[in-house]
């Protein structure tokens, strides 16, 4: 025998549209917080990103100037978040070191043989005057994973204005051949969730260290 299908009486059964809507407006709470969460998470890992290959390039200068015996300049770029080139002078008859390409004045690829510059550029690149996509041969320098949610704050950098080659009205430390720097400093990284990170190198030894 089939069973009867069961039937409710009024007020049995159901949900009325206040809990409806009382349970989509907690779960749309529980969603929000949720989105909140991943999105802090994401940009404290964005942020270490963006330390560690400014922490990378300011060591890697100052490494540099005591192996090759000459000054290196590292440019962080104010208005160009993101971008920090690497400089240095060479003879005509040298050929710059492996990661950094020669330039002239204005900063435009030259050959060895006509440049008395060297520049390494993260994540802007040096080409003829043109911009390729990363990837391409003549972007050997470009670094396309600087994290797009995080800027160079320039209010909270410290170093001193720069010197040409660099550009004037951005900041710049130089590390002489001994390893120790022209004038101490700081670089401040800002998320978009407004978390700093100061990466700070102290004059008379050229150490770099980082801290919120």
């Amino acid at each position: 025998m089939r069973p009867k299908p069961r039937s409710f009486r009024d007020g049995q059964a159901g949900f009325t549209l206040i809990e409806l809507v009382v349970v989509v407006g907690l779960i749309g709470v529980v969603l929000a917080i949720l989105v909140m969460g991943v999105r802090r998470a994401s940009d404290a890992f964005s942020l270490r990103k963006a330390a560690t290959t400014v922490i990378s390039e300011v060591r890697r200068a100052q490494s540099s100037a005591v192996a090759d015996g000459v000054d290196y300049m590292v440019e962080f770029a104010l208005a160009n978040p993101g971008r920090i080139n690497t400089y240095r002078t060479k003879l005509l008859t040298e050929t710059c070191p492996t990661g950094m390409l020669p330039i002239d004045s204005t900063g435009l690829y030259q050959l060895d043989s006509t440049s008395t510059l060297c520049r390494r550029a993260i994540v802007d690149p040096i080409t003829f005057g043109v911009q390729p996509p990363c990837g391409l041969p003549s972007h050997k320098t470009c670094n396309p994973d600087w994290p797009s949610s995080v800027a160079i704050n320039g209010g909270g950098t410290t170093f001193t204005a720069c010197s040409p080659p660099a550009n004037v009205a951005n900041k710049c430390v130089t590390f002489k051949m001994l390893g120790y720097a022209d004038a101490g400093g700081t670089v401040q990284l800002q998320s978009r969730s407004s978390v700093m990170a100061n990466i700070a190198v102290t004059a008379a030894t050229g150490r770099v260290s980082v801290g919120p």
